[in-house]
Order: structure tokens, then sequence, then C-alpha cells
């Protein structure tokens, strides 16, 4: 008796022993034994869907690979991924160079003065000191920089250089006076008149001198001091508006009106 089996894929009866399928062409199971089924023969898919859905797979794929390489998260992460670890150890190999900030002006509280009161600093020494002119020149040197910090309200460092000055310039009344106006200007009053008597002895005639040691006598409580110094500045100077503001001060000390005036 014939016997016969059925494609798997088309259904076709077909004589048992041969090979393929006469219609579809697949392999047929032998007798006795189960041929596994592809996924398109479970699917019961005819060649042509087969075909299409190669196509479609491969369409897809490359799609995906263009997605990938067009898209501005993955791709930038990929690419860039390396440069910026390159980036970040270069960033930590190179040496960091900090420019520190000038040092700021010492900030205090400032007194109450007349209008346009603060006397200006000696811009020279007096003269060469015992008549050494190397000395003249460094104390001169140790002005210049002393102007300049006192210009930047830096009042420490230039009391230092005023400082290093009065030392080399024992007899230069100039250096002396800078000295207390330095002090003056700080608030450092107590200090400040000492230097500005010294000064005042150097150069009796030197009426300015008299004029910031008034206001740093008022500033410590001395008003009889205060007026004494004020008066001897009106007398050597009655003219200008100096004369005028010490007349202003001798008034306010005369009846009672006093209080911190700084340099006036």
């Amino acid at each position: 008796m014939t016997s016969f089996v059925v494609c798997p894929a088309c259904g076709t009866r077909i004589k048992a022993g041969r090979p393929h399928c006469l219609r579809c062409f697949e392999p047929l199971p032998l007798p006795g034994m189960s041929l596994r089924p592809s996924i398109f023969v479970a699917l019961t898919w005819s060649p042509g869907t087969k075909l299409m859905a190669g196509a479609a797979a491969s369409v897809t794929a490359l799609l995906l690979l263009i997605l990938w390489q067009t898209s501005p998260t993955w791709s930038t992460a990929a690419s860039q991924s390396t440069p910026v670890q390159a980036q970040t150890a270069i960033a930590v190999a190179r040496p960091q160079l900090v420019f520190a900030p000038p040092p700021p002006a010492e900030e205090r509280p400032e007194p109450v003065r007349p209008a346009n009161g603060d006397e200006p600093f000696l811009d020279t020494p007096s003269g060469p000191s015992d008549g050494d002119g190397a000395v003249y020149r460094e104390t001169w040197d140790h002005f210049k920089v002393a102007r300049s910090a006192a210009d930047a309200g830096q009042w420490t460092h230039a009391i230092q250089e005023y400082a290093v000055a009065a030392r080399l310039s024992r007899s230069d009344a100039a250096a002396q006076y800078n000295l207390a106006l330095a002090l003056h200007r700080r608030g450092d009053e107590r200090d400040a008149i000492a230097t500005f008597q010294r000064a005042v002895a150097l150069a009796p005639a030197a009426a300015a001198f008299h004029l910031p040691l008034a206001a740093a006598y008022e500033n410590v409580g001395q008003f009889a001091d205060a007026a004494r110094e004020y008066r001897v500045f009106v007398a050597a100077t009655p003219q200008g508006r100096d004369a005028d503001r010490a007349r202003v001060r001798i008034e306010a000390l005369s009846t009672g009106n006093s209080g911190a005036v700084g340099s006036p």
C-alpha cells in the first residue's frame, strides 16, 4: 500500500519518499521522522512572503543605523567621550595661576571733618640729613612709596614707609610731619600728637604743622590744647580759607560745640 505524507508548508499530499514538496519545494519529512518546521513554515509563509519579510528586516536595520549616526544625543556622547576625558586630564595637570588681589584699603570710621579739610602730605624731605646726600635720596625713595600707599588708603603700609624715612633722617621735619599725618589719618591720635610735636620742634616756622595737630588734640578731647594750636596757626597765617576754618573751630570749642574733626 502506497503511503503519503502531507507537506507541512502548503498542506499538499505527497507520495512518501520524495525529498521535497512538488508544489512549494519545501523539505518533506521522511517516513517515521518529523522535520522541525522553521518559523516561516510554522507560520505557513509563502516564499514571496519570506522574501518581503527579509527585505523589511534589512530596511529596518538600515534605518536604525542611520538614526544612531544622526541622533544628537547618541552621536555626541559617543564621539566626545574621549576628548572630554582628555580635556579633564589636561585641566588637572595644568598648573593654575592665581593672581593675588591688591590689599584693600583699610576701613575705619570716617571722622567728622570740615569740608576741604585734608592737609596734603609733603612730597619731598626737607633736605639732606647731616649733609649726606645718599641718605636723602633713600629717604625720598621711601617718601614716594609711602605716598602711593597713602593715595590708595593703605595707611599701615604708608606709616611703615614714613617711619623708615623718619629713622633715616631724624632731623628731617617733613619726614616727621608725614609720619604724624599718616598716623592721624588712620586714627592713631596719641602717636600722631607725639610725632607732630617732634615735627613742630624741628620746624617752628612751619605754621601748617599746627593745623592737623590741633585736630588730633580735638579728637582725643584735649580741647584747650586744640584751641591753642588753632590760634598759633591763625596768628601765623591770618588770611585764607584755612585760617577761616581754624577760626570756626576756635569758636566751636569756645561754645562747647566740639567733636571729632579728623584732619581739618
